[in-house]
């Protein structure tokens, strides 16, 4: 069921592994979603690891953590996606710096080779669901000033150029 502040993003048929999308699901669940977009870009440079809890038989051991590898392509889709999830919030008069990772939900997609027979992969589906902190305060009273008064002003200009116009004539 939504709760009314939930502000959800979709990725589907994303070309990811399903394996490394899940720990990167886990790993950034609970997350300010700029600091899960900055540990994501990290990632993809290979300069910070994601951990592996699970999947990780014979898996090379980093620094710090146990199990953990770079997935660098499944990175940059769930970046795009939680970009996505930003604007859906700042369209909800939510502040980006706010928005904490409630939810990330990844399911397997339809393999590509049961689509068309020439292309071969994976794919999977992401939903990412944020929820604003507690005492997060909506921006839409100001947005909605500042739309009432360029309303007013383009009327204003609207009715200055008829004015001339008539003038002219």
């Amino acid at each position: 069921m939504k709760e009314k502040n939930e502000i959800k993003a979709k990725g589907t048929y994303l070309p990811i592994s399903f394996k490394q999308s899940v720990m990167i699901g886990r790993n950034i669940k609970g997350m300010n979603v700029k600091k899960a977009i900055q540990l994501l870009e990290e990632v993809s440079i290979l300069k910070k690891p994601i951990k592996f809890m699970k999947f990780n038989k014979d898996m090379g051991h980093k620094r710090g953590i146990s199990a953990g590898r770079y997935p660098v392509k499944a990175s940059k889709e769930i970046i795009k996606v939680l970009k996505n999830l930003i604007a859906n919030a700042t369209n909800m008069y939510f502040d980006e710096e706010d928005i904490m990772i409630s939810k990330v939900i990844v399911n397997r997609a339809v393999s590509k080779e049961k689509m068309a027979t020439r292309r071969l992969g994976k794919s999977t589906h992401i939903e990412i669901i944020g929820v604003p902190k507690k005492g997060a305060v909506l921006k839409k009273k100001e947005k909605t000033k500042e739309k009432a008064e360029s309303k007013a002003k383009k009327a204003k200009k609207e009715e200055e150029k008829k004015q001339e116009g008539e003038n002219e004539k």
